[in-house]
């Protein structure tokens, strides 16, 4: 009789570990290379179930605008001052560096941009912005829309911890 309770115990303990690891954590994959060349089409992520995002993070978000899930960066959160003028990226009156950038070129013939993110907000860009359906395109996206933030290229095991 002991040992078939401790086998119970075991399996709801296990059960226990698993339901709470696939409540806080999801692995989708991408879908085309708006983000190249941190993820390239079909790339497996670690997501963790999340709202809570800052600047550079990269998530995933079940766009209205889009219908759709999508994969971007955070280039803004409430209260930023975003503006694309002349060919540079700025956030807050200061110029971006993103070495993570697919192409160096792509705000050359983007219209200016100048929006400051309302609480509850976010504005995300892709890597590959020649390509990417963005918040240049939809504007800005509710944090409520946040499915979660990418913790790891699987495929690659490419890690983005801060």
């Amino acid at each position: 009789m002991k040992g078939a309770i401790e086998v119970i115990i075991f399996f709801v303990v296990v059960m226990t570990a698993l339901l709470v690891f696939f409540t806080m954590f999801k692995f989708p994959k991408t879908n085309g290379y708006s983000m190249l060349p941190s993820f390239d089409d079909g790339d497996t992520m670690l997501v963790l179930n999340t709202r809570s995002v800052e600047v550079n993070d990269i998530v995933v978000v079940n766009s209205s605008a889009l219908g759709e899930y999508i994969v971007k960066r955070v280039i803004g959160v409430s209260g930023d001052h975003i503006e694309i003028r002349e060919g540079t990226l700025y956030r807050n009156g200061t110029p971006l560096y993103e070495a993570y950038l697919n192409d160096d070129n792509w705000c050359k013939e983007v219209d200016f941009v100048d929006v400051v993110v309302p609480d509850g907000y976010i504005f995300l860009l892709g890597d590959n912005r020649v390509v990417s359906m963005d918040s240049r395109a939809i504007g800005v996206v509710p944090t409520s829309e946040i499915y979660g933030k990418v913790l790891c290229n699987l495929t690659r095991w490419d890690w983005y911890l801060d």
